[in-house]
């Protein structure tokens, strides 16, 4: 597994992702074996679009087979929003690694991701 040197990147491209999740967990961003590359998590915003439910959120991060918590079954009230992640905080995924979420209600949390990848 080679982790690229943060100094001697020839490229950095900046993404921004978005999907639904569900009861199921859910891989948000992934980063497979041997690609080269890091990816640099700057900000995760998770938002409730029911009127009446509120939904509770956990998110993890999962290296070799290993879950470790970020988010722990964080309740989101109908409407609200969450800023689980911010430049402020930001980690970095290293090849095989991926951030995965999963809700106890299905579809009422939306959740937007901004991230880098260099190589």
């Amino acid at each position: 597994m080679t982790i690229p040197n943060l100094l001697a990147l020839t490229q950095v491209y900046g993404k921004t992702t978005a999907t639904n999740i569900g009861t199921a967990v859910t891989v948000l961003l992934s980063n497979s074996l041997a690609s080269g590359k890091s990816m640099k998590l700057n900000s995760m915003y998770l938002a409730n679009i029911d009127n009446t439910t509120s939904s509770r959120i956990s998110v993890d991060f999962y290296r070799n087979s290993i879950s470790i918590r970020l988010v722990d079954r964080m309740e989101i009230s109908p409407g609200d929003s969450l800023i689980a992640m911010d430049k402020n905080s930001s980690v970095y995924l290293e090849e095989g690694d991926s951030l995965r979420c999963y809700s106890d209600q299905l579809n009422l949390i939306h959740v937007t991701l901004s991230y880098d990848v260099s190589q």
